[in-house]
Protein backbone atom coordinates (compact mmCIF):
# COMPACT_ATOMS: atom_id res chain seq x y z
CA UNK A 1 0.00 0.00 0.00
CA UNK A 2 1.30 3.56 -0.75
CA UNK A 3 2.46 5.71 2.05
CA UNK A 4 -0.47 8.01 3.59
CA UNK A 5 1.21 11.40 4.43
CA UNK A 6 -0.53 12.52 8.16
CA UNK A 7 -2.25 15.59 6.49
CA UNK A 8 -4.17 13.18 4.08
CA UNK A 9 -4.99 11.41 7.18
CA UNK A 10 -5.94 14.44 9.33
CA UNK A 11 -8.14 15.29 6.04
CA UNK A 12 -9.60 11.96 6.18
CA UNK A 13 -10.87 12.19 9.82
CA UNK A 14 -12.53 15.22 9.29
CA UNK A 15 -14.53 14.63 6.87
CA UNK A 16 -15.64 11.08 7.68
CA UNK A 17 -16.76 12.23 11.42
CA UNK A 18 -20.19 12.74 11.69
CA UNK A 19 -19.70 16.57 13.39
CA UNK A 20 -18.26 17.50 9.95
CA UNK A 21 -20.37 20.42 8.46
CA UNK A 22 -19.26 20.94 4.97
CA UNK A 23 -19.40 16.77 4.33
CA UNK A 24 -22.78 16.80 5.85
CA UNK A 25 -22.01 13.54 6.94
CA UNK A 26 -24.10 12.82 9.66
CA UNK A 27 -26.95 12.99 7.16
CA UNK A 28 -24.98 10.51 4.85
CA UNK A 29 -24.80 8.10 8.04
CA UNK A 30 -28.26 8.31 8.18
CA UNK A 31 -29.11 8.14 4.99
CA UNK A 32 -27.02 4.72 4.57
CA UNK A 33 -28.65 3.50 7.74
CA UNK A 34 -32.06 3.99 6.12
CA UNK A 35 -30.97 2.57 2.83
CA UNK A 36 -29.82 -0.81 4.90
CA UNK A 37 -33.15 -1.41 6.82
CA UNK A 38 -34.79 -0.99 3.30
CA UNK A 39 -32.75 -3.45 1.87
CA UNK A 40 -32.88 -5.40 4.51
CA UNK A 41 -37.24 -5.66 4.10
CA UNK A 42 -38.59 -2.80 6.09
CA UNK A 43 -39.88 -0.86 3.62
CA UNK A 44 -41.34 1.73 6.19
CA UNK A 45 -38.92 2.31 9.39
CA UNK A 46 -36.72 4.72 9.52
CA UNK A 47 -33.24 4.86 11.85
CA UNK A 48 -35.28 7.40 14.22
CA UNK A 49 -38.23 5.55 14.89
CA UNK A 50 -36.92 1.81 14.73
CA UNK A 51 -35.60 0.04 17.74
CA UNK A 52 -33.20 -2.87 18.78
CA UNK A 53 -34.42 -4.78 21.15
CA UNK A 54 -32.92 -7.61 23.14
CA UNK A 55 -34.06 -11.25 24.00
CA UNK A 56 -36.07 -9.82 26.78
CA UNK A 57 -37.63 -7.29 24.51
CA UNK A 58 -35.93 -4.63 26.20
CA UNK A 59 -34.90 -1.96 24.23
CA UNK A 60 -31.10 -1.68 23.93
CA UNK A 61 -30.94 1.81 21.48
CA UNK A 62 -32.32 3.12 18.23
CA UNK A 63 -31.10 2.33 15.40
CA UNK A 64 -30.08 5.22 14.23
CA UNK A 65 -27.74 5.40 17.47
CA UNK A 66 -26.64 2.11 16.63
CA UNK A 67 -25.57 3.56 12.87
CA UNK A 68 -23.86 6.20 14.69
CA UNK A 69 -21.96 4.08 16.84
CA UNK A 70 -20.74 1.70 14.47
CA UNK A 71 -19.73 4.43 12.03
CA UNK A 72 -17.98 6.37 14.69
CA UNK A 73 -15.83 2.66 15.34
CA UNK A 74 -15.22 1.63 11.95
CA UNK A 75 -13.81 5.13 10.88
CA UNK A 76 -11.69 4.70 13.71
CA UNK A 77 -10.51 1.09 12.69
CA UNK A 78 -10.23 1.85 8.51
CA UNK A 79 -7.79 5.47 10.17
CA UNK A 80 -5.76 3.43 12.09
CA UNK A 81 -4.99 0.74 9.16
CA UNK A 82 -4.12 4.19 7.45
CA UNK A 83 -2.07 5.26 10.15
CA UNK A 84 -0.04 1.96 10.03
CA UNK A 85 1.17 3.24 6.24
CA UNK A 86 2.68 6.32 6.71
Amino acid sequence: MAKISKKTIAELEDILSRGCDYADTQTVVTEYANEALKESGCELCQVDDATIVDWDGDTVCTVEDFANIFWDKAVEGILNVLKTQE
